[in-house]
Formats: C-alpha cells, structure tokens, sequence
C-alpha cells in the first residue's frame, strides 16, 4: 500500500512540475513575441514618422517651381502616411525646432485638412490615450478648438487628458473655460498643480487680469490660493492691495501665499506689511516676511529684523540672520554685535551664518 501511494504521489509531482514547466515556456515564447512585436512596431512607427517628417521638409525647404506659400496651401498629406498620433507627434518635434511663420502656415493647413475632424470624435473616445491626443491635436491649432470638446476632455478622469485640455485653453481666448481650468487646478494635488501653473504663466497679460477679476470675486479658499500663487509670478503693482486681507486669513495656506506674494512687488506697501508681519504669532509668518524683506532688500529694515536673531524658532532665526548678511556691512555687524552671554541663541545663529561662504 505504501509503494503504490509513493508511486501515485511521484506521478502527480511529476506532471505538476512538467505543467509549471509548460507554462513557464509559455510565457517566456508570449515574451518573446510581444518584444519582436514591439520591436517591429517601433520601426514602422519610425519609418512612417520619418516619411511624415521628409513630406513636411520637402514642402518647407525643397525646391520648387511655384511660390513657397502656394506649396504650402495645397499642401495634402500622402494617404498612406496618415496616422493620427504619427502625424500630430510629427508636428509636436517641428514645433520644438521651428517658429517661422511657413511652419506655421503649413502646421495650420495638416491641422484643418487631416486632423481637425478626427480630434473632434476622439475628444469623445472610449480610450483615454485616444482622448488625450485630441487634446495634443487642438494644441497645435488652439484657436479652432471647439469649445465643448475643451470643456469636456477639461472634465475628464484622467489627469494627462485634463492637462493636454488646459495647456490648449490657456491659449485661447475663451474667458469661462479658463475659470474652469483654474477651478480645475484648484482641486489637483500640489504636485499635479505644476503643469497647469507653468501653462498659466506662459499666457498672455489678459489672463492674469481674468486672475485678479477672480480673485476679487471667489469665496473659495483653494481658488485664492491658486489665484495669489499665479499673480505673484508677475510684478502687479496693485498686488499688495489684494492681498492684504488675506494676510489674516483663517486659511493659513491663503496667509503664507499672501505674505510671499508681497515679496515679489518692491513697493512701500509691500515692505510696511513685511515688516508688520515679523511680529506674527506664526513662525511661518515671520520666516516668510524676513524671507521677503530679503528679497527686496529693505536695509532700513535691518533693526527690527534683529529682534529675531532670537526667536524661539530655528528656522525664524536663521532667515533672520541670513537676510541681515545680504545687508551688507550695516547687516554684518550687528551680526557680530550679539552677546554669547546675553543672547546665546542669536550668537550661535550669527557665528553660523557669518560663517558660510
């Protein structure tokens, strides 16, 4: 009994181990094929981009019998070239390389003949890649975007769709889709927040006046905050009127952008609410005041940023010390005028910085 139970057992470890092997073959071959697959797909990519790309420097650069601008506007893609995506990644590489107004003509005549139609079906695709180069598409041309495709890959789930939506509204003039696009940012991630804020500040002036209409309006904190955030990437002489309540905002992320953002503008304004706020029950506060206080390089401001060599905050300290050396000589000494006996904490944080290179 017990031989043929061993000799049962041995079989099934056999056959168990010979399936796991099978299998294991299996998905080394599925391996193997789908790298050959991928490699061969590439290469066609490669050669019909590259075909794409000869078709665009022919029209461009290569010689003629007519004038370039006529070339231009008959221009028509061979059909056994098109490819959506091919085309608009084409057109995204002579976008990096070229500004001259005949790319710009004939990037305008590939959008309206071979892709204008095929990004407004795909704003509405199943798959979400599909949906993103449409929103890729309409970067191209920005100002024949329909509006209700915009708006609705703007709403869309994925975030690399909502992004490529943004980037393209930020160039066009539609006042409501750019709202949404920073009531949309609002509601990102700080890390997602980036491209969308990159975008924005690579717009035109009318935007940032779209940005202070908004923040003079919403009731939003998140909305503030992104406002106040974009408006002091700009020299806005009004800015420190703007801000100003903020500065005593509950929201404490509407406080400390509000403090920042004074530090942008060299204004007497701005320098009177710095220097008030080196006296703020927040340490941020305080950090952030002397940080901007540092930035527009208020010298006269020097005696009443020494109190804060002794803050109770290290970090206080600190930005309290190195604003006082980029004061130059008038900051310098009274760096080294502080006591080891009397003032041991604004000693130590003094002999750091003075220290540093």
């Amino acid at each position: 009994m017990n031989t043929l139970l061993r000799y049962l057992l041995f079989n099934v470890a056999i056959k168990i181990v010979l399936i796991e092997m099978s299998v294991m073959l299996l998905f080394v071959l599925l391996i193997v094929i789908i790298k050959i697959y991928n490699k061969r797909k590439a290469q066609r990519i490669k050669k019909r981009q590259d075909a794409i790309a000869a078709s665009f420097d022919q029209v461009l650069f290569g010689e003629t019998n007519r004038s370039r601008k006529e070339d231009i506007e008959r221009y028509t893609l061979p059909e056994d070239l098109y490819s959506f995506r091919d085309v608009i990644e084409v057109c995204e590489a002579f976008d990096q390389r070229y500004r001259d107004p005949n790319w710009q003509q004939l990037k305008k005549v590939v959008f309206e003949k071979h892709l204008f139609e095929e990004a407004k079906e795909s704003a509405y695709a199943n798959y979400w890649f599909n949906r993103q180069l449409a929103g890729r598409a309409f970067l191209l041309h920005p100002k024949m975007a329909p509006v209700e495709a915009l708006d609705h890959l703007l709403s869309d789930k994925r975030f690399l769709v909502r992004i490529a939506a943004a980037i393209c509204i930020t160039k066009t003039p539609y006042k409501g889709l750019f709202i949404k696009v920073v009531e949309v940012m609002a509601e990102e991630s700080s890390l997602s927040q980036f491209p969308y804020r990159d975008a924005i500040i690579d717009s035109g002036q009318e935007k940032f006046i779209w940005l202070v209409e908004l923040l003079q309006t919403t009731k939003v904190a998140k909305i503030t905050n992104v406002c106040i955030d974009l408006l002091s990437t700009r020299t806005i002489y009004e800015l420190p009127d703007l801000v100003e309540k903020y500065l005593t905002s509950p929201n404490k992320k509407s406080r400390l952008l509000a403090i920042k953002a004074l530090g942008s503008v060299p204004s007497e304004k701005s320098m009177q609410l710095l220097v008030k706020h080196l006296e703020d029950s927040d340490w941020e506060m305080r950090a952030e005041s002397l940080i901007g206080l540092r930035k527009l390089h208020v010298q006269n401001a020097a005696r009443e940023i020494e109190p804060l060599l002794n803050d109770p905050s290290w970090w206080v300290r600190q930005q309290a010390a190195m604003t006082l050396k980029s004061f130059g000589e008038e900051g310098q000494t009274i760096l080294r005028s502080q006591s080891q006996e009397k003032k041991p904490l604004a000693y130590e944080i003094s002999q750091y910085i003075l220290a540093l290179p």
